[in-house]
Formats: structure tokens, sequence, C-alpha cells
């Protein structure tokens, strides 16, 4: 068995392919003998290695040179040269006591070994032999961006442009050598938009550093947390409003005509809105009809409510109500007509004392309920017994409101007149 073995092993020689693989081999192991044992040196260069820059003294930075590469020839055995890679090898340099200052320095490069593998020797000098760096101290500092967008306005006077454009953001953080950023003393929003602008517009602006002369800084040492902002342009809809005066507690029979006798300065506003809204409606504050009297008769510096959305851009935002009493006269009457309004079947009801009233109005009415006073008095009092509240007993006190005949519907009375009535029950038969 042994023999067939050996006579199998013998025929390979006789295979031309396995002959040929075979010569390969010992071909290849021959040269590693050869390479390995060989005094020739071999020269390689080493390429793309980072530079390591030295510490610096107290605060100072490299603000250039770090990405720095370089490359340096080596010289040794083949297979030991060949396996000498860039992490292997460290560039750097040994004398930065120079550097005591901001500015921009020239430094001399020198190669390292800093591996394990050091049975080789460099036979160049680093390529680049030097790296220029700039170093500084590292400042932060924080800034107002200040908006210099410029466009061109309708000129039909329907719209209205706001001065205080919206900016997504109003600062911006530097942060970079401290030479540089105390230069910088103002950060521009700077853009100009060709066409006029008709509607509201939101435009993505660069910033711009500029010095105290104004000329623009550009450094690649300078980093922000932004480099642009949005800017919106507001364009809204330019109206002119009247001003109306607000006023509660006005007698029914005077509601359309109260507005007659008082004046509202200013009569008129400009105010701005959005472009899709109607005109809105602007009134003054509120003016209690039931105190105006011969003294009480200006509500001055009230402020004009504004609905959402709309602005004044032109007149105050308060307006004075002035009402027109100087052909009025006031004088006390005592009221003998009274209806009682929603009384309970079997209560009666006796006014505690006779009601006595100021009525308002023009001259020639007030001397007519005088002439016919004793006769045939125009003046209504009605007494709403669902809202009395009980005061003391069989006593409540219950609002009263009245009404004018039509010839006397100028004329209204002073304030809010409550009355004090005795409240019994009624006696049966």
């Amino acid at each position: 068995m042994k023999k067939i073995k050996n006579k199998l092993s013998f025929k390979l020689f006789y295979n031309d392919k396995f002959v040929m693989l075979f010569s390969i081999l010992v071909a290849f192991i021959a040269w590693i003998m050869v390479a390995s044992t060989s005094e020739d040196a071999t020269v390689f260069t080493v390429t793309d290695i980072p530079v390591t820059l030295p510490d610096l003294p107290d605060k100072l930075e490299y603000f250039s040179g770090t990405d720095a590469r370089a490359e340096v020839s080596i010289s040794g055995n083949f297979l030991i040269v060949t396996g000498i890679n860039k992490n292997d090898i460290k560039i750097t340099s040994d004398d930065v006591s120079s550097i005591t200052k901001p500015g921009e320095y020239t430094i001399d490069l020198v190669a390292k070994k800093k591996s394990i593998k050091e049975d080789y020797k460099f036979v160049s000098t680093v390529t680049p032999s030097s790296v220029t760096v700039f170093v500084d101290e590292n400042k932060e500092t924080e800034i107002t961006i200040t908006d210099k967008v410029e466009y061109k306005k309708d000129s039909s006077g329907s719209l209205y442009y706001s001065d205080d454009k919206k900016m997504s953001v109003r600062t911006v953080k530097i942060k970079g050598p401290s030479t540089i950023v105390d230069k910088i003393k103002e950060v521009d929003a700077e853009y100009e938009v060709d066409d006029v602008v008709t509607e509201q517009m939101v435009v993505d602006v660069p910033l711009v550093y500029r010095d105290g002369d104004g000329k623009v800084i550009e450094s690649s040492y300078l980093k922000a947390d932004i480099s642009s902002v949005k800017v919106t342009i507001p364009v809204q809809k330019r109206v002119t409003v009247s001003v109306k005066p607000k006023i509660v507690n006005v007698p029914d029979y005077l509601a359309s005509t109260v507005e007659d006798i008082c004046t509202v300065t200013p009569d008129s506003v400009s105010a701005a809105g959005q472009l899709d809204e109607s005109a809105p409606v602007i009134e003054t504050q509120e003016i209690d009809f039931s105190t105006v009297t011969k003294e009480n008769y200006s509500f001055l510096k009230g402020k004009l409510s504004i609905p959402a959305g709309w602005s004044i851009i032109a007149g105050a935002d308060e307006a004075d109500v002035v009402f027109d009493l100087s052909g009025m006269e006031e004088k006390e009457f005592t009221v003998s007509k009274i209806k009682y309004i929603n009384q309970p079947s079997n209560k009666t009801v006796r006014l505690t004392k006779p009601l006595k009233v100021t009525v308002i109005g023009p001259k020639t009415k007030i001397k007519a309920i005088e002439l016919g006073e004793a006769v045939n008095i125009p003046i209504t009092a009605e007494v709403d017994m669902s809202d009395m509240k009980i005061s003391s007993g069989t006593l409540y006190s219950c609002p009263v409101s009245f009404t004018f005949t039509d010839q006397f519907s100028d004329c209204w009375v002073e304030g809010n007149v409550t009355v004090l009535l005795d409240v019994a029950n009624k006696t049966k038969n």
C-alpha cells in the first residue's frame, strides 16, 4: 500500500500545472528568505501623515495648520519599510517657544517614530518642511443683528409697510480669535428686493460682519451658530376707519339719536390689518349714559377698542367723547305715572315716598314739562318687580326705567334710579 502512495506522489511531477505552481511557491519562499537577510536598503516614502502640533502656552490656541498633512522618506529592509504606514510616524515641531502672543507663525516640522516598528531610518526631511499657523485666544460674543433689508413699496397708498420687520433670530453667537472677534462692531442682515412688494414676503438673508468703520470683516477663522436669518417683510391693508362712541345704558327711545349729541375726537383713524380682512369697527371706551349730566359730559383720553389683528398706524389710540349739552337744561320733577311690571297678583304695592327725578333735555322741552306738570307730565316710570330685592320687613328695592312721549323723546332721566316699595299681601274680602 505504501509503495502505491509513493508512486502516486512521484507521478504529480509529470503534471505540468502542478509543476508550475510548485515552482512559483519555491521561488516566492526563496525571495522571502533573500529579502529578509539582504543588507541592501530600500527607500520608501510614507505619505498623508497628519501633522500633530504641540501645545501652546497660556490661553493661546491654533486656528490654522491643525489639518496639515506631510510626507517623509524612510530607508531599511524591504519587508520592514513597506510595512510602515502613516500611523507609525509622528510629524510635529520640537520648538514653539517663540509663540508668545497672537499672530501668524511658521514652525519647522520634524518626523519621529511612534510605534514598535523602529528598524528603519529617515532619509529625508519632512515635506513640507514647515507649516504656517495662526494662533490667538479663543473668544465668543453675542451681537444683535441689524435689519438692512431694502425693498420697493407700492405707491397707491392702499398698503401699509411696517418698519418693524420680523427676524427669525435677533442675535448671533460668534466664536473665533479674540483679535478678530473684537473688531466686529455690527452684524447686518443685508438684502435688496428688486421688485415692488405687494404681499408678505420671507427672505433668507446672509449675515455680514462689519468693523467700527463699516468695513466688511471676512475670516475663515470665525465660526457662528447661524450664517443667515429669515426676514419677514410684513404687508398689510391700510384703511381709514370712523371711530364710533360706545355708549351703554341708553334708553331705547334714545338709542337711534344719542350719537347726534356727542362728538368724538378724532372721529377717524388709519388702521392696518390682514390683506384679506374687511375694515374693522373701532369704538371708544365704554361710556355709561346714565352718568351723563350737565356737570359730567366730557369723557377724555379713553382707550380705543381695536380688534385683534389690527393696529392704529395714524392717529392716537385714544379718543375724547364730549356730549353737547349747551342747549340743554336739567330740572327735578315728580313722576306720578308709574307702571308695575311683573307684580305678583296676590300683592299690593305702595311707594314709600314720591318718585322725584332729574330730567335733562332741551330748554324748550324742560319749560314745556314745567308748564304742564300739574296736568300731564310726559314721563312714565316702569318698575320691574321681578328684580326687587328685600330691604327690610316688607320693604323692597326695585330698579326703575323711564319713557317719554314722542314729543319729548330727546329728554332723559339722570342716573340710575331705584325706588323703595312697601309690598303687602292682599286682604281677602
